[in-house]
């Protein structure tokens, strides 16, 4: 379990981060697709990991959509930085 949490993470960590960026917008979707960025919100993960990284000043805000379209959407209109489909 913890090696998925730290996978989900990283994930949502990599693509778009920079030491400029200080809010980060991860999309999660309604289902158990989603459980593990859940568990990593309610544990508070992608914060503890990037602040172990050196990013100290890093909010991060979930958007939930209904549905993968809605949540691509929002991706390229530069709305949410991460999306879990």
């Amino acid at each position: 379990m913890k090696a998925i949490v730290a996978a989900a993470a990283f994930w949502a960590l990599t693509p778009n981060i920079s030491a400029e960026k200080s809010l980060l917008v991860i999309s999660k979707q309604y289902g158990l697709g989603c459980l593990p960025l859940i568990v990593a919100e309610e544990r508070k993960l992608i914060e503890k990991y990037a602040k172990s990284a050196g990013l100290d000043d890093i909010k991060v805000e979930r958007a939930t959509f209904g549905g993968g379209s809605i949540a691509n959407d929002a991706l390229l209109s530069g709305t949410v930085d991460s999306v879990r489909v």
